[in-house]
């Protein structure tokens, strides 16, 4: 079992699963008809699905389940959103001031104009210099669409400060 403190620290990420894991998020953007985050942050689509893809491999890693099949989604067989049995992982780079992010608009496509019917989505907050990641807190699907909205860019999303997430308590074996 995995403790508590560990539970929150940084997660390295072997050479083998950020290869896997860029592989996959550039036939992501090859098959993409638009590079659909290249006007949220300035960043293209191929890093952003590959700080999404991490962000996954950290949260199977931390929890103990089996690294994502990150070419599964490359291959156009999505997750729908639904990362893990009713988990989405949104993952953001902004080690300094991280939040939990779900766009709301239509420009960003039907999979953020329609969410996931997820009941939790955990926010992973991933070092790329590093190539590490831990896990910020999480929210419940209410709580992510009763949060405020901000617009980043041409878009918007509801979002929640890494402070205001929930932490698993900790249990003694």
């Amino acid at each position: 079992m995995v403790e508590h403190d560990e539970f929150y620290g940084w997660w390295d990420l072997s050479g083998d699963t950020i290869g896997r894991a860029m592989k996959a998020a550039e036939r992501m953007t090859q098959r993409a008809s638009k590079s659909s985050y290249r006007d949220v942050e300035g960043i293209d689509s191929t890093r952003a699905h590959f700080i999404g893809n991490c962000g996954e491999a950290v949260f199977a890693r931390a929890c103990g389940l089996p690294e994502p099949d990150f070419m599964r989604k490359a291959t156009g067989k999505t997750d729908g959103g639904e990362d893990f049995k009713n988990i989405d992982v949104k993952t953001t780079s902004n080690i300094r001031t991280p939040e939990l992010r779900v766009w709301t608009d239509k420009q960003r496509g039907s999979k953020y104009t329609r969410p996931a019917k997820v009941r939790w989505f955990v926010l992973i907050v991933y070092d790329e210099q590093q190539h590490r990641g831990r896990i910020g807190g999480y929210a419940t699907r209410s709580e992510i669409f009763a949060a405020p909205i901000k617009i980043i860019g041409k878009h918007t999303a509801h979002y929640i400060p890494e402070a205001r997430l929930h932490k698993p308590e900790r249990r003694e074996p």
